[in-house]
This record gives structure tokens, C-alpha cells and sequence, in this order.
């Protein structure tokens, strides 16, 4: 099952294995309404992802590019909803 848009970059660290970045979805503060931002990030393993994604200027998130978070599956609801699960960042690591 496909949770989220994957892919492999075909970068190499100091020849390391490749990253694996993915998308997960960062909520936007002071919206008046829930409001999901996707973002790029790469996963660390388990459930843990530093978000590599730009932060618009004008958006204000509870989490910060570069960051390390915890995240769970989770269906968005909504008038754009995707109807399948996601990756929602809930919590800031380290």
C-alpha cells in the first residue's frame, strides 16, 4: 500500500545508501481552519522524518525545516481531501 507520493533520491552521502524522502503533512498554524502543508522529508526510520521541505514565508508551522518529527498515518478531511491515509507530523524530536 502506497501512503504517500515516494521516491528514492539518487543522491549519495560519503557512500552511504541513498535517502529515502517522502511526504509528510505538516499542519498550518493561525488558519481559523484545519489547513495541511505536504512537505519533503526524509525518513530516519521508524517514525521519525527531518523535514527538508521550504517553509513558505507567509505560513506559520509549528515545526521548522530541518526539524526532526514523529509522525502517525492519518486520513485528511476536507472540500480537497485525499482520500487515502498520510504521513501527519504530530511531534518535534531531538
Amino acid at each position: 500500500m502506497t501512503l504517500v507520493d515516494s521516491q528514492l533520491t539518487h543522491r549519495q552521502r560519503d557512500g552511504r545508501e541513498m535517502s529515502r524522502t517522502t511526504t509528510v503533512y505538516v499542519t498550518l498554524l493561525d488558519e481559523g481552519v484545519d489547513v495541511w502543508r505536504p512537505v519533503q522529508a526524509e525518513h530516519l526510520g521508524g517514525d521519525l522524518y527531518r523535514l527538508t521541505g521550504e517553509r513558505p514565508d507567509d505560513e506559520v508551522w509549528p515545526f521548522s525545516p530541518g526539524d526532526v518529527v514523529r509522525c502517525h498515518i492519518r486520513t485528511l478531511s476536507g472540500d480537497f481531501a485525499r482520500l487515502e491515509p498520510v504521513l501527519v507530523a504530530y511531534e518535534k524530536c531531538m
